[in-house]
């Protein structure tokens, strides 16, 4: 999982400084491009935040709504209710009692599905603001701060022997053509000195 460069150079300085400048240059290539994606995130994570906030806050006014009609709390309330109309039953109150309690009780079972819903929706609604922000507070530090993204082991450094001409070649070759230019002119040496007699 790691990386060797190299670099070939008449020069053994500069092809060291060449290896150098290329881990750098890889290091803010590699940042520049994740910071252009954590800005795209961001901005998507940001447009997710705006939308959500207005989601809560029309459930909000929708609750409010539903309050002001008198569904406060559905379960307690219908619990309550319940109780009390059986108890004015039972005790045989006043009617005017039990029509004001069969009312509110009407008005829970008109509207206390819509409030079970909404509420739920928004306790929903207010989990996903909490991830949201979680991931605004990652996607902006991402945007913002850049981390190495290349961990070197060892710099590089000017090679001790040049790598090109391999000099073994170059005196087998030289000794090779000299041996043939040597075996060559003896024979035309040859073939003269036969030919004179």
């Amino acid at each position: 999982m790691s990386v060797e460069i190299s670099v070939l150079d008449a020069n053994a300085d500069t092809a060291a400084l060449i290896a150098n400048d290329i881990v750098v240059q890889l290091d803010m290539v590699k940042n520049r491009i994740q910071q252009e994606r954590a800005q795209k995130g961001l901005a998507i994570i940001e447009r997710e935040c705006k939308s959500l906030k207005s989601n809560l806050t029309s459930l909000e006014d929708s609750l409010t709504d539903l309050r002001y009609k008198g569904v406060h709390d559905y379960e307690t309330q219908s619990a309550v209710l319940s109780e009390q109309l059986a108890i004015a039953q039972i005790e045989k109150a006043n009617s005017r009692v039990i029509e004001s309690i069969q009312a509110k009780l009407d008005t829970l079972a008109k509207y206390g599905g819509t409030y079970v819903s909404l509420r739920d929706e928004l306790t929903y609604l207010k989990e996903e603001v909490v991830k949201l922000k979680t991931a605004y507070d990652q996607a902006k530090v991402d945007v913002e701060e850049s981390l190495p993204a290349t961990f070197k082991v060892n710099n590089a450094y000017p090679a001790e022997k040049k790598k090109y001409p391999v000099r073994w070649l170059i005196v087998a070759l030289s000794m090779l053509g000299a041996f043939t230019f040597t075996l060559v002119s003896i024979l035309v040496w040859d073939t003269i000195s036969k030919s004179r007699k």
